[in-house]
C-alpha cells in the first residue's frame, strides 16, 4: 500500500546491467515472472513494470538490438508477468516528431516507442500501457563552458534551448498521439550533482534538469511554465 509500482530491472538488453555478461532474454523473463508472483502475493494492487529497454537500433558490443530483445521477451510470454511495458524513448539528436522509419536516423528517435508498441499488439499485449521509464535529450556541455568529449555520444548533443523545447514537444506528441502511453519519466533531476561521478564531463549529467551548481536548466523552467494552471 506504500509503493504503487515496481520496475523490475533496467536496460536489460545491455551487458553492463548483467555484470558484464551477455544480455539474456530467457533469464530476464524468468526473473520477471518470479518478481511478479512475489509482488502480487504481497500487494495485489501494486503494478509491475517490465525493465525499461534501452534503444540501441541494432546489435553492438555489449548491447542487443532492442526490438530483437523485446521480440524474444514477448515470445517467452512476459505479457503474463507485467502490468505495463517499460521502454526508454530517448530522442538522441532528433526532434521528437521524427519518423522512426527514417533511415537517416537508424531508428534512434523518440518515436521508436511506436515500434515497440507494434510488437506488443502483435503479441496480444495491446491491453497494457507503455511506461517511458526514462527519456530525454543530451544538452551540449559547451554551453556551460565545458570542453567535453563524449565518446560515441557527441553526435547527440543539442542546445539547452532545444533540450527544453524537445522535452515539451515529446510530452505533447505523446498526449496527442499515444493513448497507450502511461507515465513518462524525464531522465534525470540532479545527476549533474552526484558525488559518485566527479568527472564534470560525465554524459549523464547533461540530461539533468539542474546543472552542476544546482541551477535550473532551461528545460526545468519550460516544464514549470507548461504545468502552471
Amino acid at each position: 500500500g506504500l509503493i504503487h509500482a515496481y520496475a523490475i530491472g533496467n536496460e536489460v538488453n545491455l551487458s553492463r546491467e548483467w555484470g558484464g555478461r551477455s544480455p539474456d532474454p530467457l533469464a530476464y523473463s524468468k526473473l520477471l515472472a518470479i518478481a511478479y508472483a512475489r509482488i502480487k502475493s504481497a500487494d495485489p494492487e501494486a503494478w509491475v513494470i517490465s525493465a525499461g529497454i534501452a534503444p540501441t537500433g541494432g546489435n553492438a558490443p555489449g548491447a542487443m538490438d532492442d526490438l530483437a530483445y523485446a521480440q524474444a521477451l514477448f515470445e517467452l510470454g512476459i505479457a503474463d508477468y507485467m502490468d505495463a511495458y517499460g521502454f526508454h524513448p530517448y530522442g538522441f539528436a532528433y526532434a521528437p516528431e521524427r519518423d522512426p522509419n527514417d533511415p537517416e536516423t537508424g531508428g534512434l528517435v523518440f518515436r521508436r516507442a511506436e515500434l515497440h508498441r507494434a510488437l506488443m499488439e502483435a503479441h496480444d499485449a495491446g491491453d497494457k500501457p507503455v511506461w517511458a521509464t526514462e527519456f530525454g535529450w543530451l544538452a551540449d556541455p559547451a554551453e556551460e563552458g565545458l570542453d567535453c568529449t563524449l565518446p560515441g555520444m557527441d553526435w547527440q548533443r543539442v542546445s539547452r534551448a532545444q533540450q527544453a523545447e524537445y522535452v515539451l514537444r515529446a510530452l505533447r506528441y505523446a498526449r496527442q498521439n499515444w493513448p497507450w502511453m502511461g507515465p513518462m519519466f524525464i531522465w534525470n533531476y540532479d545527476f549533474s550533482r552526484s558525488p559518485l561521478y566527479p568527472d564534470p564531463c560525465e554524459q549523464m549529467k547533461f540530461y539533468s534538469l539542474l546543472d552542476a551548481q544546482g541551477n535550473e536548466r532551461p528545460v526545468f523552467a519550460a516544464l514549470r511554465a507548461a504545468t502552471q494552471p
